[in-house]
């Protein structure tokens, strides 16, 4: 066994740590991440509601969405607001689909085929 301060012990002992440091990082990511995309949605859900002027009442006090509970936002959310596609052709909302409630307008507006110029006037 080569002496504890030789230069072989060192990384040695700066390899297992490292090693050690990235599972526990790497697990911490993998198991956390449902609890991460969950937070994501209520802070959108959250975002609509502030923005929409809803508030919630919690026994005699009428709440904002920015004081509201995970549960009083997701009650408040599913009772006040659909989720509505418009279809910019026709100018019809759109039933909401399994195939297009993924539809992600961000990723849509970088593709040239999916961009649709609307300037001018709505009647």
């Amino acid at each position: 066994m080569p002496p504890k301060d030789s230069i072989a012990n060192t990384f040695l002992v700066s390899f297992i740590l490292c090693v050690v440091c990235s599972l526990v990082v790497s697990s911490a990511a993998v198991f956390l991440k449902p609890l991460q995309k969950k937070n994501k949605e209520l802070d959108q859900q959250r975002n609509i509601l502030a923005a929409a002027g809803l508030t919630a009442t919690r026994g005699d006090e009428e709440i904002i969405a920015k004081n509201m509970k995970a549960a009083e936002i997701e009650s408040l959310f599913e009772s006040r607001i659909t989720k509505m596609l418009l279809d910019i052709e026709s100018g019809d909302y759109v039933e909401v689909t399994e195939a297009n409630a993924s539809f992600d307008p961000r990723k849509a507006a970088k593709k040239d085929d999916e961009n649709t110029d609307v300037t001018g006037s709505f009647d």
